[in-house]
């Protein structure tokens, strides 16, 4: 579980990267108004799911095998889950389930640099900050990092998914 801990030079230094990444998760949270709730789910360790035709309605358990086939890919890409959001969109007069899984990566260094144990601390902090800063800013947009899977056609593909906060709790809505 995530300590609370703010943004600075000597808690970056002394957090592991998971920790790290658990900071940005219950940040981007904040920033898009979700309950508290849903985000200390996640810090125990659960990853909620919303369900699609009931907005505001979750299951507080991985929803299927597909979805925990989905997390163990994105975990060996170095990725965590923290929240699963499908929705069903027309496309080409068709509807079609669209699943984002709301995604940060597990060692933000690792994915910025090529060498980050090679950068002194300042420069690690400074990489850092920044993407805090950049996904938080997304964040209060509505728009956070995720890897999409539309099973109907046979893909998938990160970028971003539009969300917004109904009743204290994510839908997605692009």
């Amino acid at each position: 579980m995530v300590r609370n801990y703010s943004l600075s030079k000597l808690t970056i230094q002394s957090m592991k990267s998971i920790e790290i990444s658990q900071l940005l998760v219950s940040r981007l949270m904040e920033s898009v108004g979700v309950n508290q709730d849903v985000t200390d789910q996640f810090m125990e360790g659960k990853v909620l799911k919303t369900n699609p035709l009931a907005p505001g309605k979750f299951s507080v358990t991985w929803a299927n095998e597909k979805d925990i086939q989905v997390i163990k890919f994105l975990d060996k890409k170095g990725f965590c889950v923290y929240h699963i959001l499908p929705a069903l969109f027309k496309i080409d007069h068709q509807v079609v389930e669209l699943v984002a899984y709301l995604i940060v990566p597990k060692d933000i260094l690792s994915l910025l640099v090529e060498h980050p144990d090679d950068l002194p601390a300042s420069e690690k902090f400074s990489y850092i900050r920044d993407y805090f800063n950049n996904e938080i800013s997304n964040a209060r947009y509505g728009c956070l990092f995720s890897y999409v899977v539309n099973e109907a056609w046979g893909i998938s593909e990160f970028g971003s998914s539009m969300v917004e906060v109904k009743n204290g709790y994510l839908n997605r809505i692009g």
